[in-house]
C-alpha cells in the first residue's frame, strides 16, 4: 500500500481535519486495509508510513477520537494503559445497558436476604446468575445497595 493509494481512499474533513477512510470497515468501526500480506488498521499503516514503526507493545491512538480518521497529525503513540485512560477521560466508555431498574435491584437484595436463592432470583429477573452475585457482593449497584465491594 503506497501513500498515494491511501490518499485515494481518504476524504479530508476541511474544519475537524480528519482523513476519513472511505473503503473497507471492520465490525469495530475502524478502516482496514490489505498491506504487507495481511489485513491490518489503517491508522496503524498511516502512522508507520509518516512515522516509521510503532514500538512493540504500543498502540496507535487518535486525538480526533474519529476511528476513521487516518489524518498522521491525528495519531500519537501509547501504551495499552494510554488508551485505556485516554477513553476513560474523554468520557468515551460507556457501560452497556442494564436490564436492570434501580427498583429491581433493590428487590433483588432484599430476595437474598430474606433467603431466596440467587440462581433462582437471576432467573426471576432474566439475568446471569454472575449478575446477582455481583449486585450482592457489592461490585455493582453498591451506590445504590449500601452493600460494600471493598474485598474486590
Amino acid at each position: 500500500m503506497t501513500t498515494k493509494q491511501i490518499l485515494e481512499n481518504v476524504e479530508p474533513v476541511p474544519i475537524a481535519g480528519c482523513w476519513l477512510w472511505l473503503n473497507g470497515i471492520m465490525s469495530q468501526g475502524y478502516g482496514i486495509v490489505w498491506a504487507d500480506g495481511k489485513s491490518q488498521r489503517v491508522h496503524r499503516v498511516v502512522w508507520e508510513m509518516f512515522n516509521g514503526p510503532i514500538p512493540d507493545g504500543q498502540c496507535v491512538l487518535h486525538k480526533c477520537d474519529t476511528r476513521l480518521c487516518c489524518n498522521p497529525d491525528h495519531l500519537f503513540i501509547g501504551t495499552y494503559a494510554d488508551n485505556n485512560h485516554d477513553m476513560m477521560d474523554k468520557g468515551r466508555h460507556r457501560a452497556p445497558p442494564s436490564p436492570l431498574e434501580d427498583e429491581d435491584v433493590l428487590n433483588i437484595v432484599d430476595k437474598c436476604f430474606c433467603g431466596l436463592k440467587q440462581k433462582d432470583v437471576a432467573v426471576q429477573y432474566g439475568v446471569d446468575p454472575s449478575v446477582i452475585s455481583k449486585i450482592m457482593r457489592g461490585v455493582n449497584w453498591s451506590w445504590l445497595t449500601g452493600l460494600s465491594g471493598e474485598g474486590e
